[in-house]
Formats: structure tokens, C-alpha cells, sequence
């Protein structure tokens, strides 16, 4: 059995979990293919799948699941037309660059012929940073380290990001991406199982801490992201954070969203145009582990009866 569904990013998730999976269960060999345009934050079904399939190529993960994109990486400018060939593979042979030119001023050119769920407006880091501030450095085993945890806003997801310090540069690192709380914990606990670990863990999940971990556990939150994330940006911009090159956090750090408040400035889930849940865990890491540590040794001393 075959089932072929055009345009996900406009297809509800029931129709997809509670009829077509389904019904496929039985069946020897099933095919489930699936096609679309980049979508926008109301596309639940297209967001869990491509979150999933991009979290398990940065992992190295084999899976079921085939996943291809041709889209634009967000650091280039969007209306250059030199770059559209990144969401174009038929360019040249059945699009052409003048029709692509007829409609690059219509306000669904970015999202129907460029592939692109965010631009760059409003966006908390300017254009190409993230993507230059990628290294080779491996990330240390020793050393503390913070692990930030937090679920998206639907709790569609679990996400874990960890960040330790080298020489004064905050190395970070995507640990996990989860569909369940409880294999959110199994991966808290693959984690956490280095002593030098801390938790950083936001107040709906710390009810769930396990007694075990509850010393290197802090809590954290909406307040915290409200006071690190400008201090957090400016790390970046000056080269302090470096990542591999993962593809979900390039994803999630690109898209967010800066939003003022009257006690600063903020990622906002609410205003940026899909998931960004890796980029706040990632912010309160990074500024946790960039806190100066006490480097001198306790002394000794023997006093003499």
C-alpha cells in the first residue's frame, strides 16, 4: 500500500497518525511518501517529522525514514539570485531564473520557491554567525560541563544540549532530542552519569528529578533566559561559542526570534517562526558554564601538636 501526501506543512497531524499510519500497519512493505514546502509554526505533523529525521543525522542514526531537503541555508541572503539554486535543483531546465525573478517580490517567495520556514527580520543573531563560529575541536570529557533540558511548547518534545568550557571558548553539543519524557530521563541519565555533569532543568520537569541527581540539579527558567540571552548573543558574535556544525541547532538557533521586555531582551518561541526549543536550552548552558570557576587548589595545612 502506497499513500502520497503533497504539501504536508498544510496536512493535520490526525490525518497522518490516526488514519494513514494506521492503516498501513498490516501491510508488507508500506510506503508512506511524503512531500512539501517549508512550512510555518501551525505545521505540527511536517515540524515532529523533520525535527526527528534531522535530529537522527546529526546523531548518525539509521532509521526508516528517508529524509531530503533543498532549501537555502539561512545565513545567505535570500534575495540574491545566485543562491537560489539551493531550493532549485530544476533550475535551468524546467525553472527558469526570470520566473523565479517574476515572483521574488510576492511575500510567499521565501517560503513556496526558497524553501525557508524563517527569515532574517527580527532574527537574535545576524546573518551567517552561527554558521562561521562552527570548529573541530572535540568536546572535552572532563571538566565541569551543564546539560540544559527543556520540552518544546506543545511537549511534542524533549531536547538536551550540553556545554563545557575550553581555554575560555564554550564548546555545545545536542545530547538528545526525545519524543517521551521517560526517554528523555534514560538519555538525562547517559548523560548525568559523568559526575562532573550538571543539570540544568526548567520547573514543569523538576518535579521528576531522581533523588540521585537532585544536587546537581538547578532550576531554571523564563527569568534566566530574559537575563542571558543578550549576553549569550554577544558571545557568539565574538567567537566565544563553538558548536560541530549539527543541523537541528544551526535550525533552532537561525530562527529565533528577539523580543524586548521591560527587563531586557529575549528568544521568543511565541513570535519566531517554528521551534526553537534547542536555542533556549543552549543559551542558559552557555551561560552557566561561562561563569568564572575557582581554579586554585584548597591547601593543606598541618599544624603541629
Amino acid at each position: 500500500m502506497i499513500f502520497v501526501c503533497d504539501e504536508l506543512f498544510d496536512i493535520d497531524s490526525e490525518v497522518v497518525d490516526s488514519a494513514l499510519r494506521p492503516s498501513q500497519i498490516a501491510r508488507k512493505s508500506p510506503l508512506l511518501s511524503m512531500w512539501s514546502t517549508a512550512g510555518d509554526q501551525n505545521s505540527e505533523t511536517m515540524i515532529k517529522l523533520r525535527q526527528q529525521a534531522m535530529a537522527d543525522i546529526d546523531n548518525g542514526v539509521p532509521s526508516l525514514f528517508y529524509f531530503a531537503e533543498w532549501s537555502m541555508p539561512s545565513h545567505l541572503a535570500p534575495l540574491d539570485e545566485k543562491n537560489w539554486h539551493w531550493a532549485n535543483p530544476s533550475l535551468g531546465t524546467t525553472i527558469t531564473i526570470d520566473a523565479l525573478k517574476a515572483v521574488s517580490k510576492k511575500d510567499s517567495f521565501l517560503r513556496a520557491h526558497l524553501n525557508q520556514w524563517i527569515t532574517a527580520r527580527g532574527a537574535w543573531l545576524d546573518l551567517g554567525i552561527w554558521e562561521k563560529n562552527e570548529t573541530d575541536i572535540p568536546m572535552p570529557d572532563t571538566g565541569i560541563s551543564y546539560l540544559s533540558v527543556d520540552s518544546s511548547v506543545d511537549d511534542a518534545r524533549f531536547v538536551g544540549v550540553r556545554a563545557s568550557e575550553v581555554d575560555g571558548t564554550v564548546i555545545v553539543k545536542t545530547e538528545f532530542v526525545t519524543e517521551t519524557e521517560a526517554d528523555m530521563w534514560a538519555a538525562i541519565a547517559r548523560v548525568m552519569h559523568n559526575p562532573e555533569v550538571q543539570l540544568l532543568i526548567t520547573p514543569t520537569l523538576d518535579i521528576h528529578v531522581p533523588l540521585s541527581l537532585r544536587r546537581r540539579t538547578t532550576i531554571t527558567g523564563y527569568s534566566e533566559l530574559t537575563k542571558y540571552t543578550t549576553l549569550v548573543r554577544s558571545m557568539i558574535h565574538e567567537g566565544r561559542v563553538k558548536h560541530h556544525g549539527e543541523s537541528l541547532l544551526a535550525d533552532h538557533c537561525s530562527r529565533a526570534v528577539l523580543v524586548k521586555t521591560p527587563t531586557g531582551a529575549v528568544v521568543s518561541s511565541q513570535k519566531s517562526p517554528g521551534p526553537i526549543e534547542l536555542c533556549r536550552v543552549m543559551i542558559w548552558a552557555v551561560a552557566q558554564v561561562s561563569k568564572p570557576k575557582q581554579k586554585t587548589k584548597p591547601m593543606m595545612v598541618i599544624v603541629g601538636g
